[in-house]
């Protein structure tokens, strides 16, 4: 029978690397344990290789499952093995072989093969070599053999010769060659992990005899050969004598077999919807799916037939996600362990406990983006489940009737597993009394970081944010502070099926295309500008909903007053002027070095010089004020004129006499 448990590592905020590097830890922690506790499999204790680790993807986890067991000594044994070309038996083997028999004068490749077991060359004797002379290391080593230094003069006489051997031998020849002078595999045999050495030397010995097989010739082809191999991640055939351990395999390579213990690891990676999201899509049934493209308006947006294929394509991913999940968990014979990964017990856990009900919903279902999503949902329904339900402020559903055989649900913190445990306080540590605080000890924990207002500064603002800066961002520190619970979801009508009404912000955009897109010359009258507002939306500069939203009344209001008339009768107009430019960082951000600078970018709604070579800048606004209460708004938008200012000044060349906000909302101006 076949007993579940499933493992949760808690791991608030580390990267992706680090949570499958915490993941792997905690897998093989529990193996350690299984192990140590001798778990009965029939009528002996389990042992390594009744183990298997079932990964959706081994090949960019695979390093970090391989030093978790090595950390704890546990035998493992994959498809494709260790990290062949990253070994430092390969790396000094291939250094030598290929790179300074190839160059010498080559410093790094060199001093690898200098400092590895083959030699003995410890750091000091280097630095000294080092120090006595200038040029390449090569240079070095020549020097100290013609001071007569005997370990200089046995190394460059070894490479001379085998230097000779390389231009008449073949590569397979050339590496058996250099095995039998310098004792190679028996040098790397001596130490940890041997036998897995020997074989990869051996195995690199095999790769060059079938690469001369094919009929290809010269070292520096087994060179680039080997290269691409590295840079393709194609595996070197291994074969090893050493026993058998917990065998590390992907999901699809399992099927049809069967493990007394597996553990189902990474569930909570995202499905790859990368197809899904192409410009084009196919599918054999539904046909082609492409995106339109509006040359006029250089827009490109999603048809429905483009939906209609991206959505059978996401099922189809989840149907076969589904199958590879149900494959994964019925190769048990014994036990079976699901390990995933949440962020945080208030991350992405919350937001399924928010969503649990018994059973979980189809849409649920078609919704998730990771098996842990799947897992979790009937995990949280269990009665079993408490360890999930901890700190979580959520209504628990009803667990079901009948929920089977118990499963044994844990809570594991990640932090536990980021890095070894260090020993024990007292376990081989002599007693050396008290340690003696530092007498600066104040002084370092009050210590500031000189540069810390340049750390916070952004590097660019817009013209906009200079009004209200500080407010707004208190009111972001407190938003950051208030994280609502996440609530299920809610099936809305949607939006084509209701018209709903513009928001203010959406009125005053509305607006503000009007006054950009508008004819001055045919506004005598509410009539021409209501003419001039449907031939906005008749081309399609605005819509039908955003010219109903326009009042002319507003807008003949501004061309009826002196600024307006003033602004008709101009020599010279510009409209939604754009500007970038980089200014002093202390104008615009208090405590700023000096040298520092900001990009300052902004659009200015209107600028005009008069006959008389005035320049006046119009900023038109549709804030909600009052007669009261409208020079105080005016001054809140002062600085966000004065950039317009400088940047007239500094990009068009021109003085800026005057300074204009027109708020619709009076019809009025107000000048800073």
């Amino acid at each position: 029978d076949c007993v579940d448990l499933s493992g949760l590592t808690d791991d608030p905020e580390t990267g992706r690397a680090d949570k499958d590097l915490v993941e792997a830890r905690a897998a093989a922690k529990r193996i350690r344990e299984l192990l140590d506790s001798g778990l009965p499999i029939g009528d002996r204790p389990v042992r390594p290789e009744d183990i298997v680790i079932l990964l959706r993807s081994p090949g960019p986890v695979m390093r970090h499952y391989a030093a978790a067991l090595d950390e704890l000594s546990i035998p493992w044994t994959a498809e494709g093995g260790r990290d062949f070309f990253g070994s430092t038996e390969i790396s000094v083997a291939i250094a030598l072989l290929l790179q300074v028999l190839d160059n010498p004068r080559q410093d790094v490749p060199l001093l690898a093969v200098l400092r590895s077991p083959l030699f003995h060359f410890t750091p000091d004797r280097l630095a000294y070599l080092r120090a006595g002379c200038e040029g390449t290391v090569y240079d070095c080593l020549a020097t100290g053999a013609e001071r007569g230094e005997a370990d200089c003069a046995s190394f460059l006489s070894l490479l001379g010769e085998l230097r000779e051997l390389a231009a008449e031998e073949s590569s397979h020849r050339l590496i058996w060659e250099l095995y039998g002078r310098l004792d190679v595999p028996a040098v790397f045999a001596a130490m940890p992990e041997g036998q897995q050495r020997r074989a990869n030397l051996m195995a690199l010995y095999d790769e060059a005899a079938r690469f001369e097989s094919a009929g290809h010739r010269g070292l520096m082809a087994f060179l680039l050969h080997l290269s691409r191999m590295a840079e393709n991640g194609v595996p070197v055939p291994v074969s090893s004598d050493q026993g058998g351990g917990v065998r590390i395999l992907s999901v699809h390579k399992s099927k049809g077999l069967e493990f007394p213990v597996v553990f189902l690891c990474g569930l909570e990676r995202r499905f790859n919807e990368g197809d899904s999201h192409e410009t084009i899509l196919f599918h054999p049934d539904l046909g082609l799916g492409p995106k339109r493209t509006d040359r006029a308006r250089m827009l490109r947006y999603t048809t429905i037939a483009r939906d209609a294929v991206a959505l059978k394509l996401r099922q189809q991913l989840r149907a076969e996600e589904m199958r590879l999940l149900y494959v994964a968990m019925t190769r048990a014979e014994h036990k079976l362990f699901l390990f995933a990964a949440v962020n945080g017990r208030m991350g992405s856990l919350a937001s399924a406990a928010a969503q649990a009900q018994c059973p979980p919903s189809p849409r649920q279902m078609a919704e998730a983006n990771s098996m842990a999503a799947w897992v979790l949902a009937p995990a949280l329904c269990r009665s079993d489940s408490g360890a999930l339900w901890e700190n979580i402020d959520a209504p628990r559903p009803l667990p079901p009737p009948d929920g089977g055989r118990p499963w044994d649900i844990r809570m594991l913190s990640g932090q536990d597993f980021e890095r070894p445990q260090l020993a024990a306080a007292g376990d081989g540590a002599e007693d050396t009394g008290p340690s003696r605080l530092p007498e600066n000890l104040i002084d370092i924990l009050q210590w500031k970081y000189p540069h810390g207002v340049s750390a916070d500064m952004p590097s660019k603002l817009t013209a906009t944010q200079l009004k209200g800066r500080e407010k707004d961002r208190e009111a972001a520190e407190e938003a950051a502070e208030y994280r609502p619970a996440p609530q299920p979801p809610s099936l809305r009508r949607p939006v084509f099926e209701r018209q709903r009404p513009l928001t203010a912000a959406q009125r005053g955009t509305a607006l503000h295309m009007v006054m950009q897109y508008l004819d001055y010359a045919k506004t005598d009258t509410a009539e021409q500008v209501r003419d001039e507002i449907a031939r906005l939306v008749s081309g399609q500069f605005i819509t039908p909903q955003q010219g109903e939203a326009v009042d002319p009344d507003d807008i003949l209001t501004f061309f009826r007053s002196d600024l307006g008339r003033r602004l008709k009768s101009a020599v010279r107009v510009e409209r939604e002027f754009k500007f970038s430019l980089l200014a002093p960082a202390a104008d615009y951000w208090p405590g700023a070095e000096a040298g520092e600078q900001v990009l300052l970018q902004g659009v200015v709604d209107c600028w005009f010089t008069e006959a008389d070579g005035a320049v006046t800048v119009v900023d038109f606004k549709t804030d909600r004020v009052t007669e009261n209460t409208v020079q105080v708004r005016a001054e809140e938008y002062r600085p966000q004129l004065e950039a317009y200012s400088r940047a007239l000044s500094e990009a068009a060349g021109v003085t800026v006499a005057h300074r204009y906000l027109w708020f619709f909302a009076l019809g009025r101006e107000a000048e800073v």
